[in-house]
């Protein structure tokens, strides 16, 4: 949550509302009698909240994790599969995953493998993973700096969804679970893509206002079940081309992140995909990009490419979703609530930017 919200950084374990929101988790981890913590070091106070949760014999090892664009890789799944081989996990054994999007998909990824699978469940600690990392049974992990060339799928015990772990959260991740939000509403609803754009353009959400901390938990708790009821339950191994629409704005988003990391630096998930929205967005209409431009604008995202077409051009002919004959398919927005997908050839498809 953007710096001007509650911040639990101190006394988080104490807050009332805190407590009574994880009194819920505590009752999932009853019947557990082995379980491995791995948590994003930037979350520490939440992974210790949980942990306080668990009987004192059910929790066999913790680890922390650097959870950074750049150590989503192989290596940190393989890290993890040491920890639990170390800590002695068994087949029976609850991998719980604390933090952001790269967190779990980590967790997922290392629970998939590990024993060739153990069960693993989430604890979301930013907006991104609780609208869209933690729900849905995909894992990635990034290879010679492209994104998500290795994964798995492996769908979670539960995912826990509690608004509350947002707060303190730095503005540019609260920025990336926006991204995403806007992007379930504007694929599938006009009403709720107006009402989140009117709620994360109106400014920072302070302590004082029940209404804004209300507001906020219903856009995430839609947003997740849009996600689930009409994406995942329908397809939850994304082999029916169901899912495929939750990709708008990835593919131009993932080479513009792969073009980043190749520079030694790294544009943020959301800033990513509402770039790459825009983009998917001129194929059909450049008034209609315009006025997604401007309200992303407003919810303080950044929309402008930094790099030529000729650069993404490269980046996205390696993106894991091109075939044989080099075709992609970019999903494109032809109006707030409705999208088609369309097969280009990336070289085809910037000729129309």
């Amino acid at each position: 949550m953007p710096s001007g919200g509650v911040n639990l950084s101190e006394g988080l374990v104490s807050n009332n509302m805190f407590r009574k929101n994880f009194y819920r988790l505590g009752k999932k981890f009853r019947k557990e009698e082995e379980i491995y913590i791995v948590y994003d070091s930037n979350v520490a106070m939440r992974a210790a909240a949980v942990r306080s949760l668990i009987a004192e014999r059910k929790v066999r090892g913790m680890m922390a994790l650097k959870a950074s664009e750049d150590m989503k890789t192989m290596d940190s799944v393989l890290e993890v599969c040491r920890f639990l081989m170390d800590k002695g996990a068994s087949r029976n054994a609850l991998l719980v995953g604390i933090g952001g999007g790269i967190t779990t998909d980590i967790c997922g990824c290392a629970a998939s493998l590990y024993k060739r699978g153990i069960r693993v469940a989430y604890v979301p600690t930013s907006l991104l993973a609780m609208v869209d990392a933690a729900e849905g049974g995909k894992n990635g992990v990034n290879l010679d700096a492209y994104k998500n060339m290795i994964g798995t799928f492996k769908k979670p015990e539960f995912t826990f969804v509690c608004p509350m772990c947002l707060e303190g959260l730095p503005d540019k991740e609260y920025g990336c679970g926006v991204a995403e939000m806007l992007k379930i509403f504007l694929i599938v609803s006009r009403r709720f893509y107006r009402r989140g754009v009117k709620f994360f353009s109106s400014g920072l959400i302070t302590p004082d206002d029940p209404f804004q901390e209300r507001e906020l938990g219903r856009l995430i708790a839609k947003a997740y079940r849009f996600k689930k009821r009409r994406f995942i339950k329908k397809d939850p191994y994304d082999t029916k081309g169901r899912r495929i629409k939750l990709n708008l704005g990835h593919t131009f988003a993932h080479a513009i992140e792969h073009l980043a990391l190749e520079e030694g630096h790294v544009i943020p998930h959301g800033d990513a995909v509402a770039m790459g929205i825009i983009l998917a967005a001129r194929l059909e209409s450049h008034s209609l990009a315009e006025r997604l431009a401007d309200d992303f604008r407003k919810c303080s995202l950044n929309v402008d490419c930094p790099y030529k077409m000729r650069q993404l051009v490269d980046a996205m002919k390696n993106d894991k979703k091109i075939d044989a004959d080099g075709y992609i398919r970019f999903i494109v927005p032809m109006k707030v609530g409705k999208v088609e997908i369309r097969s280009i050839k990336p070289e085809d498809a910037v000729k129309l930017l």
